[in-house]
């Protein structure tokens, strides 16, 4: 049996000399924008806890116009693995990105998802400035 232990979406992911892990960052389910429109880069940080069976683990984020894809084949006797995917989102109005998960190729799980708004007063980028953005994320 696979389990999904957490999810976390955050600015970023360090791994530390003493294997530990740091996430910066940390959003709850609601990511505020202060510019319009915005390009952000985050990770996806995943804890996942196994019987101790082999098994392939798959997970997949999906934001508008993109789709982040990762996967692991975890050996057996396996008690716990970590998954990072890093993601970029374009919005240019407020959107949903979507993260589930899989193992051996089984139906897909229950999304987990994040709302990325703007907040009231956030700031209208001109339109080549807004170009500029679409053009780093290709």
């Amino acid at each position: 049996m696979t389990r999904l232990v957490s999810v976390v979406l955050c600015d970023d992911v360090r791994e530390e000399t003493s294997g530990k892990r740091t996430l910066v960052g940390v959003y709850g389910t609601e990511l505020l924008a202060s510019q319009r429109p915005a390009l952000v880069s985050l990770q996806v940080h995943t804890i996942f806890e196994f019987s101790g069976d082999a098994c392939d683990l798959e997970i997949e984020v999906v934001a508008p116009g993109r789709t982040t894809k990762g996967s692991a084949k975890v050996p057996a006797g396996h008690q716990t693995a970590m998954l990072t995917a890093p993601l970029k989102v374009f919005f240019e109005e407020p959107t949903e990105v979507v993260f589930r998960w899989r193992h051996d190729g089984k139906r897909w799980s229950s999304p987990v998802k994040w709302h990325f708004k703007f907040t009231p007063d956030a700031q209208e980028l001109d339109p080549d400035a807004a170009e500029e953005m679409r053009k780093a994320l290709r």
